[in-house]
């Protein structure tokens, strides 16, 4: 697998329009697999230790899906992110937004934890990203699809 995260297409050989029920189809059984249920919604977890791939599909109802892919890789627009520090991952994404028009925006939060360091997230809702640094290294990234309006 190639981990190159194309915005509302793909991570690497993963459609972001799959459905869970071909997840194996691609990248065959999982090493663990279990469903949560919730109040709105249920949702299937597949993870692949080796690839390094951690994906739910989050299913609100019949119409409104959703898949989430963490990994400890990514490609995107040719750098492997997690060889950059956060100013220049930032920089990168920023540049992404201006060249689709899209306003710049994301939700930052960062969390303190007791007997850990701090940890900042960065949610880019608009190309399908979130991001999750500890100081200034990427410690982990979320990759998801888009709604329809968001295509």
């Amino acid at each position: 697998m190639d981990y190159i995260f194309k915005i509302g297409q793909k991570f690497g050989t993963i459609p972001l329009n799959i459905a869970d029920k071909d997840i194996n189809k691609i990248l065959g059984k999982p090493d663990n697999f279990h469903t949560e249920t919730g109040v709105e919604c249920y949702t299937s977890n597949y993870q692949y230790l080796k690839q390094g791939l951690d994906i739910s599909f989050i299913h609100f109802d019949k119409f409104d899906n959703e898949l989430q892919i963490q990994t400890n890789k990514i490609i995107f627009n040719n750098k492997n992110l997690y060889s950059l520090q956060k100013n220049k991952i930032l920089s990168i994404i920023e540049k992404e937004h201006k060249l689709r028009k899209i306003k710049y925006k994301f939700e930052h939060q960062k969390y303190e934890f007791y007997d850990a360091e701090s940890e900042e997230e960065y949610e880019f809702e608009q190309i399908g990203l979130t991001l999750w640094f500890i100081k200034n290294n990427l410690c982990n990234v979320c990759v998801s699809s888009l709604s329809k309006n968001e295509l």
